[in-house]
């Protein structure tokens, strides 16, 4: 558990790291290890969606999981239909209804996710499009079943 002082610098370094960062690789290596730090996570990534659409890992703990996700469970994944819904920046995916027929039943979760550490999990947008089309930058943050789901004024500090 981190104290207030900590938590206080881990937010200055996160803000000063990212306004440093030049490349998606950058925010990768120098932000998503501190945002890790801050958020207790499991496992996180930083992705983009390409010229063409394609969702393409860029760093983290998750590159290996995403490519499993991508070519087997991507577009039969019901949570993708909340996040091409125009998602908020910050959002919470046991907030969104396919929810529930994603974890309980889904091989997206049962097949993948768990594997990897990532039973519970926030997709933050680091770009001006929230939407997963071309040239959106993301953040995915997860825990596991042994963590408690991200709290609400853990959010509302990933969306400052």
């Amino acid at each position: 558990m981190l104290t207030g002082g900590e938590q206080k610098q881990l937010i200055d370094d996160i803000l000063r790291a990212s306004f440093e960062a030049v490349s998606v690789g950058d925010l990768g290596q120098y932000v998503l290890p501190l945002i890790d730090r801050l958020f207790d996570t499991s496992t996180s990534l930083v992705f983009r969606y390409d010229e063409t659409g394609k969702l393409t890992p860029a760093s983290g703990k998750l590159c290996e999981a995403n490519r499993l996700y991508v070519a087997h469970f991507y577009s039969e994944d019901p949570l993708q239909r909340a996040l091409h819904r125009k998602p908020p920046r910050v959002l919470r995916m046991s907030d969104v209804p396919e929810w529930e027929e994603y974890y309980f039943r889904h091989p997206a979760h049962q097949e993948c996710c768990t594997r990897y550490e990532m039973d519970y999990f926030v997709h933050l947008s680091a770009s001006e499009n929230t939407s997963p089309e071309p040239g959106m930058i993301g953040i995915v943050l997860a825990r596991t079943h042994r963590q408690p789901d991200f709290k609400d004024r853990e959010l509302k500090a990933m969306s400052i």
